[in-house]
Formats: structure tokens, sequence, C-alpha cells
């Protein structure tokens, strides 16, 4: 089959100019041989036609050009994009055939995002003809419909389809045809079939379409592609032959899915007269498609040229300033329109320089312009003569430079009526965005050719158009933009440099980030809420420009539609977001303890001296390195950067949220007054989050000692290192210091170390700790720090006896309390218990009054080696609430990412109710212990039980399955460790309720009990819960229940080495695998690739024959020697392994 894409420029409107490019493109395609030839969506009204679709004479018209298009068709078949009207519209397409309209087919996904808006016209279709001409069955689609993989294209390839056309008006941007080319040769492949992808080549209004139409063979491979923003027809001779469905798993789920859709298929058998005539030579074009500023410039050249023509207009007339923008505006119109129909103005002032004047008249010179002068002087001191009674008194500023502006758009308007020219103004993007444009001035015109392109890329532009002759002088792109309004003035005086706007232009309204989001993408936090500040406020400026050449994925007018009257503003943090006018009071650097002197600066040294450590045992991972070695002091370089660099994101952050920052010492003054310095801050609401402070005991020789805050400034890792205290903070750095080789010495007053964690938890760390040279003293009373022999000694005793151990470093390490002294706190009428705030019973998290503060589900996190964390209850905590609980461990050495990552300390427990399941707390200490912690933080946060942690799919191999297994293992079925009885019985009663669940799982398939009428095909329709069908998926689910507690049990029988052979357990596989669980189809087969065990039963296969064949028996179906891996039962029509 011979099969032409006429890529052709329609105009919306003219049905019968758009007619005639058809027909006259079905007599080429016939003169070439063709048998089928497409044309664009919507060719005979023109793509968009807007809201011309509401007037019922337009679209009667429409179909009239059709059918005079369908007589042009003898001897020749032909796809044409049209509005159908049956009761509704719809947007469609025909295949005519030999003079007549054969089949109709009726586009099924409509968008309703960016430029489109086809749902306020069209209805969604239901029509999917398959044509059979000539032996070849073809379908159509539209545009849209080749988009979605379980779509239109896959019902027709599912139903034999061989050649699959899809009809488009696909808009251009940059960047967008490479992944729509990778897509479309996907769907080609997926079907395999033969696609065919014509587009519409053209402008319309805002609007160009690339072109670029390509043709796909089976395998996905490129075969025929036209030229870029240029009319094109490309011919190509197909064999199209039986489909070639590489994945016929993947065609048959897409399909299936397209069920939902409810297209009718009806086929239609046709022969072309082309296969008696011969058929010309004909080589497949492949053209090589624009890229990069080559691409954009040819879009923006055509839209300019088609917004002209299409409109009837001939010349055009620019103001020629001497700059960049009017420049590259010159050249495009010149290379659209010829240069004899481009009028250029010169309009200087008194603050025009030379060197502009003779840069717009070498840009003249160089295009072959037109180029005309006119002096705005004499208006300009009229125009101050008039307002200087008004004026007097003022400051000269916008109100008088914007004058010029708007007297050289009289000027250009005045030409523009006289002689019928249309005004092209020379606005850039990144003006636009700002509203760094004189309304009624330089953004007045007819069309505005730049006005989606920013000033980075009109550079980039202007050196590409260089590249295809002179046209723009180096001078005009090397000095510095000006919109000289003013002596001295550039635009760096009123926006930021363009390197720097133009990525935050294209963040904020191109990907549509928050300032947060552009923040943290590194820029800096001062100018992106200058920038967001003008975008917002321009909105009513560029509402009133006029149109322009699409080019971005999101440009302004059609594509963002933003209202002109809007507060909305995001703002940095929570009480700004709220709605609130806040400011924020802070002594020190932005951030407060943790981000300066606690959390961050700690985990960064942390991170170095993990690097460190596992570098040096490197070698068993194939790691070698001599010499190595830890620098301490390029270790506090790069803390000190971390905490710098995340100071100015939060004080960015503040800023872009409109958060007032003040530097000072805050008190409370009473009735909402904060006394800052003298100065007083009236405020409705004040919150006070002063953070902790070191604490301090009065113990000889303290002065001798150093603090958390003191450690991280030292200029040498310590030879000896002793801490007094082991809660957290003296923990975290004792095991960092321990792992640089420092001999670390902690005395703890209490019986154990952290004291707030589980004992078994600390016993791991303890044991890492002494592996490391460490020795922990509890239960130890420190007496004294005295200095001997040019260091320190630490004097303590441990159950009466005495004991010393010598440092160079001494960490004084007793915890921290609440900084609120000198808030004056009482005077507001707060109340305090040594320091603490006290609050009342109606505690809620801001911005949800009815949500109280859950501490129980607050993590606690430990960074030492290996990690601790924890939430919720602990053992001893339950048992002393006298909580009847179950527990389950699971320890690293049994994971397999563990064993990968060469850590496999530790393990993973968990605490839940022994009756419901429950879980109540979780306790990790190992690998990245305190990441794992936030998924048991969200079960206990939100009540989930042990069985819903195990129904959760886990990815493997990856550490947090070991949350998993140990929610199984405190069921009695870990898979990967032997089982263990549970520390608390189960009560007789839940046991109880536990048998008989089963007993009602099972009980659906006993034969007593007739299964509930079955659907006569099973697709997702048929699986929707109904009345009628409530029954049969009740007894599936049933199924499903039993064949999960089937194979649970096998599992358990595996791991204990009673079942010969292999066991495979993919929990949630029994629906999952297609056609598992019932037939899709009467007298299907039933072929399972997992869990077959389970499944045969499930269908009334012997359950004997299959446990026999499970335990390697020799009555097993293969004699002892599949080891369960082949079951089949040919009366059951079931076939599993």
């Amino acid at each position: 089959m011979r099969v032409a894409l006429a890529q052709v420029n329609p105009t919306v409107g003219d049905l019968s100019g758009n007619a005639r490019i058809v027909i006259d493109g079905i007599d080429r395609a016939r003169e070439m041989g063709v048998d089928l030839v497409c044309f664009p969506e919507l060719v005979i009204t023109g793509y968009p036609p807007e809201d011309l679709l509401l007037k019922p004479s337009f679209v009667r018209d429409n179909i009239a050009q059709l059918n005079l298009v369908a007589r042009a068709t003898k001897g020749i078949s032909a796809v044409v994009g049209f509005v159908d009207e049956e009761g509704d519209i719809f947007n469609a397409s025909a295949f005519l055939h030999d003079g007549a309209i054969k089949a109709v087919y009726h586009k099924v996904f409509l968008p309703n995002y960016g430029v489109f808006d086809e749902r306020r016209y069209f209805v969604p279709g239901h029509r999917s003809p398959i044509v059979e001409l000539d032996g070849v069955r073809v379908a159509m689609s539209v545009c849209e419909d080749c988009w979605f993989p379980a779509g239109p294209m896959a019902w027709q390839a599912s139903h034999g389809a061989q050649l699959l056309v899809n009809i488009n008006g696909s808009p251009y941007h940059y960047g967008k045809r490479q992944p729509r080319e990778a897509m479309v040769g996907g769907r080609a492949a997926d079907y395999g079939a033969f696609v065919a992808w014509v587009n519409t080549v053209g402008g319309q209004d805002e609007l160009v379409f690339d072109g670029n139409s390509a043709m796909f063979d089976r395998h996905g491979r490129l075969i025929a592609h036209a030229d870029s923003f240029v009319p094109d027809m490309i011919v190509c001779d197909i064999d199209a032959g039986p489909p070639a469905h590489h994945d016929a798993e993947k065609l048959r789920h897409e399909s299936d899915a397209a069920a939902g859709l409810e297209l009718e298929v009806t086929d239609l058998q046709l022969s072309s007269a082309s296969t008696v005539r011969p058929k010309p030579p004909m080589q497949p074009k492949m053209a090589t498609p624009l890229e990069g500023a080559a691409e954009i410039y040819a879009a923006v050249v055509l839209g300019t040229h088609d917004y002209m023509r299409k409109q009837g207009f001939q010349k055009v007339v620019i103001g020629m300033s001497g700059g960049v923008d009017s420049a590259l505006t010159a050249a495009i119109a010149c290379d659209a329109l010829g240069p004899e129909n481009v009028i250029g103005v010169r309009m200087a002032s008194r603050h025009t320089s030379h060197e502009s004047l003779e840069d717009a008249g070498l840009v003249a010179e160089n295009l072959g312009m037109q180029l005309m002068d006119f002096s705005i002087e004499p208006p300009h001191e009229g125009f101050e003569e008039i307002l200087a009674p008004v004026f007097k008194g003022t400051t000269p500023g916008v109100a008088e430079e914007n004058l010029q502006p708007r007297i050289r758009s009289t000027i250009l308007h005045a030409l523009s009526n006289k002689f019928g020219y249309i005004v092209l103004s020379t606005g850039n993007k990144s003006e636009l965005a700002t509203g760094y444009g004189t309304l009624y001035g330089d953004m007045a015109g007819g069309y505005a050719v730049l006005k989606d392109i920013t000033k980075t890329t009109v550079y980039e532009l202007c050196r590409f158009r260089n590249t295809l002759g002179p046209a723009i002088p180096e001078r005009v792109l090397t000095k510095p933009p000006s919109a000289e309004l003013k002596p001295g003035q550039k635009d760096t005086d009123s926006l930021p440099p363009y390197e720097q706007l133009d990525p935050i232009l294209k963040g904020y309204v191109e990907d549509d980030l928050s300032r947060e989001e552009l923040v943290a993408a590194g820029h800096p936090p001062e100018i992106v809420a200058r920038v967001i500040q003008l975008i917002d406020r321009s909105e009513y400026k560029r509402r009133q420009a006029p149109p322009g050449v699409k080019i971005t994925p999101r440009a302004f007018g059609r594509d963002r539609r933003m209202p002109i009257v809007n507060r909305y503003s995001p703002n940095g943090v929570r009480a700004s977001q709220l709605g609130a006018r806040t400011a924020i009071v802070e002594k020190d650097r932005m951030g407060g303890t943790c981000l300066v002197r606690g959390c961050i600066p700690t985990k960064a040294l942390l991170q170095s001296s993990e690097l460190y450590t596992q570098a040096r045992d490197g070698a068993a991972f194939g790691v070698v390195a001599d010499k190595l070695s830890f620098d301490w002091p390029v270790a506090q370089k790069r803390k000190t950067a971390v905490v710098d660099q995340l100071v100015k994101g939060v004080e960015g952050l503040l800023k872009a949220g409109g958060v007032t920052s003040l530097r000072g010492n805050a008190r409370l003054a009473g009735k909402g007054v904060v006394d800052l310095s003298g100065d007083q801050l009236q405020a409705k609401d004040i919150i006070i989050a002063t953070g902790s402070a070191i604490a301090r005991i009065a113990l000889p020789g303290a002065e001798l000692t150093i603090d958390s805050d003191q450690i991280l400034e030292l200029k040498e890792v310590p030879r000896r290192l002793a801490v007094i205290g082991g809660g957290v903070v003296g923990m975290e750095f004792a095991a960092m210091f321990a792992a640089l080789g420092s001999k670390v010495t902690v005395l703890e007053m209490l019986p154990q170390v952290l004291a707030m964690v589980d004992s078994d938890l600390v016993a791991v760390y303890a044991k890492h700790l002494a592996k490391l040279g460490g020795e922990i003293h509890t239960d130890s009373k420190v007496s004294e720090v005295v200095k001997r022999n040019g260091a320190l000694q630490v004097r303590f005793s441990t159950g009466g006896e005495g004991g010393a151990v010598d440092a160079d470093q001494v960490l004084l390490a007793v915890g921290r309390v609440p900084y609120t002294q000198g808030l004056d706190a009482e005077k507001a009428g707060v109340k305090l218990e040594r320091g603490r705030v006290v609050v009342d019973d109606v505690e809620n998290i801001a911005g949800h009054a009815d949500r109280v503060p859950d501490y129980h589900a607050a993590p606690n996190c430990v960074y030492t080696d290996p990690e601790i964390a924890h939430v919720g209850l602990g053992e001893k905590e339950a048992k002393d609430k006298g909580i009847a609980v179950k527990i389950g461990r699971f320890p690293f050495a049994a994971a397999g990412r563990a064993l990968t990552l060469g850590q496999t300390e530790g393990f993973v427990k968990v605490i839940a109710d022994a009756q419901s399941g429950q879980l109540l707390g979780a306790h990790i200490v190992g690998p990245r212990a305190t990441d794992l912690i936030a998924e048991a933080t969200l079960a206990i946060q939100n009540g989930l039980t042990l069985e819903q942690v195990d129904l959760t799919i886990h990815a493997h191999p990856t550490l947090p399955e070991s949350f998993m297994e140990a929610a199984l293992a405190a069921q009695g079925r870990a898979v990967h460790i032997a089982n263990r009885r549970t520390s608390a019985p189960v009560p007789t009663q839940t046991a109880e309720l536990q048998q008989n669940q089963e007993k009602q799982m099972a009980a659906p398939v006993k034969a007593s009990s007739p299964p509930p009428p079955a659907p006569s095909a099973i697709n997702p329709k048929a699986l929707e819960l109904t009345k009628d069908n409530r029954d049969f998926l009740l007894a599936m689910h049933r199924e499903m229940q039993l064949i999960r507690r089937f194979e649970e049990r096998a599992q358990e029988q595996y791991t204990k080495a009673k079942i010969g052979g292999y066991c495979h357990l993919n929990i949630g596989e029994e629906a999952t695998v297609v056609g598992g669980i019932l037939a899709l189809k009467p007298n299907d087969w039933i072929f399972t690739s997992y869990r077959e065990h389970g499944h045969a039963i499930a269908r009334g296969v012997d359950p004997k024959a299959v446990m026999a064949e499970l335990f390697g028996k020799e009555s097993g179906t293969s004699h002892g020697r599949g080891g369960s891996m082949h079951l089949v039962d040919y009366s059951k029509r079931f076939m599993g392994g």
C-alpha cells in the first residue's frame, strides 16, 4: 500500500479555500500512485476554529465542503479531518473512497488544558470503524487519542488494525517534537502496526504548527519524515502483513483498559483502483527536523507570516530603537514578509544616543528595509508644558519617562491608520512578564513577535540570524540593554540581570514552581521574591498586550490564564501561609539552635566520619585506598558551608514569604506587645519558639570542659575524649570521634545511656562502640575535672569505688534546658514551670482547629553508629501500663539490602496490641534507622495494624522490607527468619475468632455451595460493584483470601525445610496475575505464574494431588521430579508453574 501524508496549511474559517487545498493534495497524491492520502485534524475548518463551532451554519457549511472533497476521491482513498454533527458536534475524521464518504471516526479524548478547550465544543466519540483497503486493515484516530496508551489505538490494534492513521493539529512549542515522536514510535512498536502521523503546518493567531509529519513501521522505527514549518507531502510504501504484536501481554492489558471507552468497532471492506495502475518509483523522504535556535526562528517567522498574510495585511511598521529587540523583530519581519514590506521608524529623543541611531540605521541597511525618521522632542516638550502645573513640586520619575514611548506609539499608529500597516511591538517575554514596558506605549501594537521569547533567547536568535547573512551589528549584541528614557539608564536599574531573571521566570511561569522551590534550586531568595512580585502584579498589563507566537510550553495569554484581581501569595512560613501578617525576631542567625549549632552541623560532621569509616573498611568491597587520612579542617569547612547555605535559604524563604525579619533581643511586655530593644511591636498572636540552651551543672572544674557548641569548633580531633553524660548529644559525639580514632570514655550517672531507648537497642550500640575501643561507665557520678600532666583528668565513682579517666578534651553533655530566660513571659500571662511553657487542654496544630498534636507518634532519632530510632511505646512502657502485646523482631543480618551495604548490625522491633494487632511502637537500631522510622511513624499515627503493614508492598531489596518482616514476625509468619512464639499469648477468644475467619474464608469453595453466577466475560466493566454481581465479586474475594492463607502456610513449611523444591511467595499476586483467578472468557485456560498451588485448590483441583506435588511426592503430577514447578489439570483447564 502506498500512503501519503499531506502536511498542509489551512486557514481557520476559509472552508472553500481549505477544501481546495485538500483536493489539490488528493490530485497530487493520485499522480504519485498513492492508495491512501491523509490530511490533518479539522483541515476543512482550520484548527482551532474556537467559537465558530457555536454557529450552526459554520458546521453545516464545513460538511458541505467535505462532500465536495469526497467527490474528488475517484480512484483514491483519503482521511480528512472535519466537524461532524449528529445532534452533538464531534471532532471527526472521514474515510473518503472513490467519490464517497465511507466511514467516520469521532475523536475520543478531548484536550482541555493549555491552549486547548475542546470540551467547550465537542462531545467524546464512540465510533471506531476499521476499513480493510486492499486487504490492509486501516483505523483512524485524532491527535490526543494517540497520547493515551490505553486508548482507541490499543483497541483498534487488538481488533487487527495494521495501519493506524492519527491526524493532528498539534501546536508547536520548543522541545515538543522529540518526546512526541518517541511516544508515537512507541505506539507503533507496542501495537505491532504501522502508524501514519500527519500534522498541520502554519500559524493561527498565537499558535504555530510545526508539521514534522512522520511514518513509523510496526517495530517503531521511523521510515519517513516531513520538513519542519513548511507544507510538505511524504509518500511511503508499506507492506503491512499480519500484525506483529511484540508484547502481546501489554497490548492485551491496554486494550482491556480501553474497553471502558465503549468504542463501537465496525468493519468495512474496500478495494482500490490504484492496485491495477503501475506506481512510479518513490523513495520515502527523510527530512532532518530543525532544532535549537533554527527551530525557534523558523517558528516565529512562520507565525508572523501567516498572521499577516491570512488577514490580508501586506506591510508592517516597527519602531527602531537601536536595541537588540527591535533589531530581531525587524529581521524576523523581513524574512517573513520580504524587506520591501517592512518599514522601520527611528524616533529620537533628548536621551537617544548617537550609537543607538547609528545601530538602527545599520540594521535597516543590512536587511534592505525602508527607514523613516521623526523627532519626538516637539510633542515631548509640549506634554511637559501641559503637565508642568500639575507635576510642579514632584520628583521626576516613571510618569515623565513614559511620555516618550507613548508619543512614539502615537506616531507608529498614525502611520498604521493612514497606510494600512500593522504595528509590530518589540517587547520580549522577560519584559512582558515583569511589566517592564509602557502600557499604550511600546507595548501597543497589532502583533508581538517576541512575546514568548525571553531576553537571553533573543540574543541567541540574533546570533543564529547572523549566520544566515549580515543583519544585526555586533555592538547591538554587546552593549548593555537600555530603554534610554533618562540619562545613563540601564535595564538592570529596574530588573535583575537577564541571566538571573530568565531561569526564575521559566521556573515560576512555565514550571509552576513555588518561591520555596525556586530558592531550593539555588536562586537568590531576594531576587526570587522580587521577580515573583513583578510577575504577579503585571497581569493587567499583559491582558492588554497584542497576541504573539507561542514558543514555550507555557505562554502568556491562552496558556496561562491568571486572574487580574488576585490576592493569593504563597508564603515561606506556616503562620504567614495561614494568612497572617508575620514578623520574626532573632538575636542570632536565622534557623536557630538546630540549624546553626545543633542537628545540622553535627550531622554534617557525622556524615564525614561515616564516609571515612566506609573508605577505611572498603577493602572487602574492592575499594583500596593507600595512606587514607581524615582532614578535620576540611570537614569543618564543609560543615560551615552546609550551615551557611541553609541559613541563607531560611532567610530567603522568610523574605519570599513576606515575613518581616528583625534582629535583637525580644521580651514580652503584655497586651500583645513585643519589646525589641525599646521598639514596640503590636501583635494579635505571639508564637514562642525560642528553643533550648545548654544545661549547666555545679561541677568542680566545669570551666575546663567544653560544651556541644564548642566541640563543633575544635581545631583537631582529640586523641582522648571523655564525655560526661550519656544522652543523645553525648552519644552522638562519642560515636563520631570514636570512628575518627579518638579513645572515647562515656560517664553516665543513670543505669543506662540513652535512657529513653529500649535496652536491647542500646546494647547493640554499646557493643559497636566497644569494638572501636570506647568505654561506657554507667551508674557513675563525676566528682571533678582537673588538670593533670598537661591534659585533663575526670574523676568519678561507680558503686562506691573511685575511678579516673585521662583526656585531652572533656565534653560536658548533661542535656538542654528551655531558653526562656529574659523573655518576661509572665508579663504576658504565660505560665512557666522550670522554664517550660505550661500549655492548656486546647492545644491544636496551627491551621487545624480540631487537630491535637499526637506526641505518642513523635519519632526520636539518635545519629550514632549504628543509628537508633524509635516511635510509640517501648516494651517496658507497655508492660508498666499492663498492655498485652506481641513483639516481632527482624535482624538486619537477614536483610538482603543490609548485606549488600555491609551494614548488618542491629534489628527492627515492632510492638503491637495482642488482640487487635494495632501497631503501638517501633524501635530500630541499624543502617539508616533514622530514615526507616518514617514509615513506622506514619503507621502509628494512622492506627495501622500489623497485617496492614505486611500487606503493603515493599520493594526488594530495600531496608524498609525489614519493617514488614518484623510485622510478619510479630504474627508468627516471618518469611526470612525462623518464627518464634510471641512474648504474650494471644487470648483464646482472639484465636477462636481467627479460626472462625479462616473457616468463613474457606466456605465458598465447598462443593455443597454452588458458586454464584459469573459474567459471560471478565472485563473491567464486569468487575464494577453492582447489585447483580455482588455475590460473584464476594466469592472471588474469598477465593483470593483462601489462596493467600494457603500459600502463607506453604511458605512457612518451606522455611522449615519440610517442602522440597521451590516455593515462591508473592503477596498480592492473587489478583494481579492475568487470568489467575478465573477464566476471562468461557473455555479459557487459567494460567498462573506464581502461587499456583493455592490457585489450583481454589479451582477445584484435587488438594491431595496438589499437596503431593508441593512436598515432592511421587504421587504428584511430576512424580516427585518437578518439586512444585508444574501443575496441570486438563479437566479443570488449569496450568501453573
